[in-house]
């Protein structure tokens, strides 16, 4: 008998302590879905902007060069219309074409840039848990087409799985910057928001970027990535499919690396599915060997980003005056 009401009493217990566990998880999942709709100026909030409330004519989408060599606000004077960059570093296409599927569901932007880089077309860099934990926290029964593009991934299958389980979970790895974008915005962080995403470099260039040899830098003959291909055609089809006009560019770079092969075999694709939407800036002269306008090899400083955005309102202007979205 006292085996049983020793067991019962375990079993009470214990079913009081899920319960409270159940109903705790459920109460901090929402504050911190609260807290992912009102983040005011975080690491990540320049780019988690396209989840929830980006609703600019013009969006420019990339990895840290889609932040750094757009100076938004020129771009957006020039335009006479509302631009903002939703560039997030060591992203790739996977990642915007996310973010684009959640901009669709809002609105139709007029014109978006994304930019890309031949380590993004290999995965170089690029980390499946970092992009992840970066959209989880936005999944729901109710968007979860906005993720078609990650199926194939058997980690976010997992992870949303566990998210189902944990309204926690999905925040997990989010928590401290989601507490330091809603309760102490600022620095560097603030700046960009103001700046609609743009994060201008001030450094003089490196000094070993001065000494750098053709083949100290690049990836070589490397296979690119399918998966990151198949979301980049996704992301061109889908936004060309709402009449959106797409404009791709390969970044400019200070010297010519061994990696041309890939940018070429990927510009050939493009060109064959979509027309004249690639402008490849990697080899442009202009900037090619000019120190004064880099901060490091692969990015622009300001004057440099001056530089690229004024041949860039140059090109989104004469897109967004043409009927087609192919040339």
């Amino acid at each position: 008998m006292a085996i049983n009401k020793d067991l019962k009493t375990f079993f009470i217990k214990g079913s009081i302590f899920l319960m409270v566990l159940f109903i705790t998880d459920r109460a901090l999942g929402l504050v911190f879905a609260h807290l992912t709709k009102t983040q005011k100026a975080g690491k990540y909030t320049a780019s988690n902007i396209a989840f929830t409330k980006a609703n600019e004519d013009v969006i420019v989408f990339g990895p840290s060069t889609g932040r750094n060599n757009y100076d938004v606000p020129l771009i957006s004077q020039a335009l006479k219309l509302p631009v903002r960059s939703v560039a997030e570093p060591a992203m790739c296409p996977i990642f915007h074409d996310v973010q684009l599927h959640f901009i669709l569901k809002r609105y139709i932007p007029k014109l978006i840039v994304i930019d890309i880089r031949s380590q993004e077309l290999i995965g170089k860099g690029f980390e499946q848990a970092a992009l992840i934990s970066q959209v989880l926290p936005y999944y729901s029964n109710a968007a979860k087409e906005n993720f078609k593009i990650l199926d194939g991934l058997d980690d976010f299958k997992s992870a949303v799985l566990k998210a189902r389980i944990s309204s926690v979970y999905k925040y997990n790895s989010q928590l401290l910057y989601l507490l330091q974008a809603n309760y102490a915005p600022g620095g560097d962080d603030e700046k960009i928001l103001k700046l609609k995403g743009y994060e201008p470099l001030l450094a003089k260039p490196e000094d070993r970027l001065l000494k750098m040899e053709f083949s100290d830098y690049g990836f070589g003959n490397t296979k690119p990535d399918q998966l990151i291909y198949d979301s980049f055609y996704d992301f061109v089809n889908t936004a060309q499919k709402k009449g959106v006009k797409v404009v791709v560019v390969i970044p400019p770079k200070f010297y010519k690396t061994n990696d041309q092969e890939i940018v070429n075999n990927f510009k050939k694709q493009v060109q064959k599915r979509y027309g004249s939407i690639l402008y490849d800036f990697s080899i442009d002269t202009t900037f090619a060997n000019h120190p004064e306008l880099f901060a490091n090899r692969l990015h622009l400083n300001n004057i440099g980003a001056d530089v690229f955005t004024r041949k860039m309102v140059t090109i989104i202007k004469d897109k967004l005056k043409t009927g087609s979205n192919n040339n």
